[in-house]
């Protein structure tokens, strides 16, 4: 029992000795991110020929293993008493745990679906890049549309990519540091918030995308993506388009601006079932 709660007790008392915070401020190196962990090792080396020495081999190691595991096993409980100490001596500190997101409707479906419809070199365009509900700041932690359809996406999320990180500085979160290629990222939301021949075709002809993951919430039912891709599935707030190999004209195919693509498919003799699947 007591080294046990000398582990707890120590996994408190080091972050606040070595008093480094995270993010770093501007001005801190990242090399003081291992300040903490070396004066752990340090005390433990220390306590460890102590126990060995005073309770002999066998004993002193299972004291010592009690001790770390007191330390490593409830992290997730004393970074939380850590925030707890942080607001009770007005101290800022980053949140600790993940900020619920609201999944649309029909991501998991959809996602499926164009994993069971595409080639695996196929690849991908979406509308989302920020985590769903967090579009302002943009936390760009976004990865569902790659997780759910196992195929490479053009612009998705680029927190964990080795471009963003070779941007980090201490005391930038690199959840919110801007993508780097502002060009690709333009086109990318062109074909979504102003669809035409050209915005849609130029993710087809310069990057080779194939298909077009859209989360509806941002676009709208009524927008005019499907004048120029091919819906394929439809699944709650998610469709899916495919960008078609050669140029698709809406005034050629007789369709008013804007019209749907349920009621194109419609007329061409095809219903989208309560699947979302065109028959």
């Amino acid at each position: 029992m007591c080294s046990a709660g000398a582990g707890a007790v120590a996994a408190y008392a080091i972050p606040v000795l070595c008093g480094v915070r995270v993010p770093l401020g501007p001005d801190e190196r990242d090399t003081v991110l291992y300040r903490p962990y070396i004066v752990l090792a340090v005390a433990v080396v220390l306590v460890s020929a102590v126990l060995v020495v005073r309770c002999g081999g066998l004993r002193g190691w299972a004291l010592v293993t009690i001790m770390l595991a007191a330390i490593g096993l409830p992290a997730y409980v004393h970074a939380r008493g850590l925030l707890v100490m942080d607001r009770l001596t007005g101290e800022s500190s980053h949140t600790v745990g993940a900020v619920a997101s609201p999944v649309p409707l029909g991501a998991l479906e959809a996602g499926r679906w164009l994993r069971a419809h595409s080639d695996p070199d196929d690849l991908v365009a979406t509308d989302t890049h920020c985590r769903w509900g967090q579009p302002a700041p943009c936390d760009s932690r976004q990865s569902w549309v790659a997780a759910l359809s196992e195929r490479r996406v053009l612009v998705e999320g680029w927190t964990y990519t080795a471009a963003n990180m070779n941007h980090w500085r201490p005391g930038s979160p690199p959840e919110y540091l801007p993508f780097w290629d502002g060009e690709r990222l333009a086109a990318n939301d062109a074909a979504f918030r102003t669809p035409s021949q050209a915005t849609i075709g130029r993710l087809r002809e310069r990057y080779g995308v194939r298909w077009l993951f859209v989360d509806e919430r941002r676009t709208g039912r009524t927008s005019r993506i499907g004048d120029f891709a091919e819906l394929r599935f439809r699944s709650g707030d998610c469709a899916v388009y495919r960008i078609p190999e050669h140029e698709v004209s809406s005034s050629a195919a007789g369709d008013p601006p804007g019209d749907d693509a349920s009621a194109r498919s419609s007329r061409a003799g095809r219903t989208l079932s309560p699947s979302g699947r065109l028959t």
